[in-house]
């Protein structure tokens, strides 16, 4: 159950707009028109960050065009930024702070950001300082974010191709449990979790745990949602997506009610009690299936209950 919902929203896709603003503002007008209330930036699709440092023509003109709309906004910040890479980590610090610039410059007032991996070239590193390197810069952040009223919500994964080859973790927030344990470490009130409920999906038939378990256990760290679709079948191999969706394998992003995901379940016998932005995430290919989505949503997943497309 959703206690606080602040809105419901949409992904707006970096790849489809691809720095082509005359592309946002049609995919704002779209989404506008269609009743959502929030959009998710992503700054990385809109060429307004170069080597961690905010082009400011270029922020202000796409500031201009979201304020055309009556739309409120969150952002998600370029998946590359890691904070647990030791390698480059002052231009990960420095790209990270300067999209909390941008997310307040754009009125943004939370912003998602992908929680750390092990990269393959620092295989030396463990898991352990990996999660230790980035709690330490994420206070850092959360007090900057903090003075401009940003919250920060870090995204749960899901095993990646090393791992579903090795068995060997690289990615601490595909355990819902680790991720919680890394907010309470972090320790600060604008720092939480971004629940992914397709990513969890995955990583829970991948380590054969209870899914609706797991996410209870995490529910009052949760400050923000994903919620998009898939068959919670990681992929055997690597390919292309039209492949991928065809065999019903990996992270699809699908519209809700595509795939096996039990929403219904979910948020008819979990209580989510924090603030929160729902954000449906499916992939742009499936634009059109958005209204479906929100309505969806505003039913609250009710026309999910033992129901599916396929």
């Amino acid at each position: 159950m959703l206690n606080n919902l602040k809105g419901i929203g949409i992904n707006a896709d970096a790849k489809t707009i691809d720095g082509d603003l005359d592309k946002l503002e049609k995919i704002l007008d779209y989404y506008s028109k269609s009743g959502f209330d929030y959009v998710e930036i992503p700054p990385h699709g809109l060429n307004v960050i170069l080597n961690g440092f905010l082009i400011d023509k270029r922020a202000n003109k796409t500031k201009k065009i979201l304020e055309n709309f009556n739309l409120k906004y969150t952002m998600h910040i370029p998946d590359d930024i890691n904070l647990g890479e030791f390698r480059r980590q002052k231009i990960h610090y420095r790209a990270f702070k300067t999209c909390i610039e941008y997310a307040d410059y754009i009125k943004a007032d939370l912003i998602v950001y992908h929680s750390a991996v092990r990269m393959p070239y620092e295989e030396k590193y463990s898991l352990k300082e990996i999660k230790e390197l980035e709690a330490e810069q994420l206070r850092e952040l959360a007090d900057y974010a903090d003075k401009k009223g940003i919250k920060i919500a870090l995204e749960n994964g899901f095993p990646d191709k090393r791992e579903i080859a090795t068995g060997e973790r690289h990615t601490y927030s595909s355990l819902l449990a680790e991720l919680a344990e890394q907010i309470k470490k972090i320790n600060k009130t604008n720092v939480g979790i971004c629940l992914d409920i397709g990513h969890a999906y995955l990583s829970s038939n991948f380590y054969n745990m209870d899914f609706i378990e797991s996410i209870k256990n995490i529910a009052p760290h949760v400050i923000h949602f994903h919620v998009h679709d898939n068959f919670g079948v990681l992929p055997r191999t690597e390919k292309h997506y039209i492949h991928l969706h065809t065999m019903g394998e990996g992270d699809l992003h699908l519209p809700l009610g595509w795939g096996s995901i039990p929403y219904y379940e979910i948020f008819s016998t979990i209580t989510f009690n924090n603030p929160s932005v729902l954000i449906v995430e499916i992939e742009p290919r499936f634009y059109l299936e958005c209204k479906e989505c929100l309505l969806c949503v505003k039913n609250n997943f009710i026309m999910l209950d033992k129901a599916s497309v396929v």
